[in-house]
């Protein structure tokens, strides 16, 4: 028998399988190499189930059992003051009945190879683009607080913060990326000055406008 523990975090449930539910051979041993166990106790296997998608547009495009169109187009490309990347891409869906979704995607390529996509809803975008503004403005903490920090995330865990960094101010924008079949998680992180996020959010903007247009 086995009992299941899991914790849903960022999008994942992560699941520790210990000895209680179901006993082995009712369902069959598959594995050539079975676990070493100590005593009675079989080894946990730990496994990683893909929660419900964090966007509209990720739950629109992974519904089983219908014919999924996805066209898309770069609207920007930016380079990272750390040697990255980040793409701003304008994308439309539409599935074999004819509705539709419509949104942005934030490409964030690291100097090291590493990449994350994330969607941003349509019906989030002006918000994000608000936020945005007084996340790249930021005074100074009132007070005896020596440091101020603000940040702003997406449904789909695109965060945007603005950082302290020797008495400058820096952008990081980091991103978290659950592969729809495989529950891969990937992240990646690109550092801006602040100053240049307002170049971003006029590309998130210019790619919303394409979005909508389709």
């Amino acid at each position: 028998m086995r009992t299941i523990a899991a914790i849903l975090i960022g999008g994942l449930a992560t699941a520790a399988l210990t000895s209680a539910t179901l006993a082995q051979q009712d369902l069959g041993d598959m594995s050539d190499n079975p676990q070493p166990t100590q005593g009675n106790q079989a080894a946990p296997t730990v496994v990683t189930i893909a929660a419900a998608p964090p966007t509209q547009m990720e739950a629109f495009e992974q519904t089983p059992g219908v014919g999924i169109t996805k066209r898309y187009s770069k609207v920007a490309t930016l380079a990272s003051d750390d040697g990255g990347t980040l793409n701003v891409y304008a994308v439309s869906l539409q599935n074999d009945s004819g509705a539709t979704k419509q949104g942005v995607a934030v490409e964030l390529l690291m100097r090291g190879g590493r990449a994350a996509r994330v969607y941003v809803d349509s019906d989030e975008i002006d918000r994000l683009l608000d936020s945005l503004g007084q996340v790249e403005k930021v005074d100074r903490p009132q007070g005896s607080l020596e440091s101020v920090e603000t940040r702003y995330q997406t449904r789909g865990h695109l965060v945007f913060a603005n950082v302290d960094d020797n008495g400058g101010r820096v952008v990081v924008i980091h991103g978290l990326q659950v592969a729809p079949v495989t529950g891969v998680v990937s992240t990646a992180t690109v550092r801006l000055r602040a100053g240049r996020l307002a170049e971003v959010r006029q590309q998130i903007g210019a790619a919303r406008d394409a979005a909508a247009k389709g």
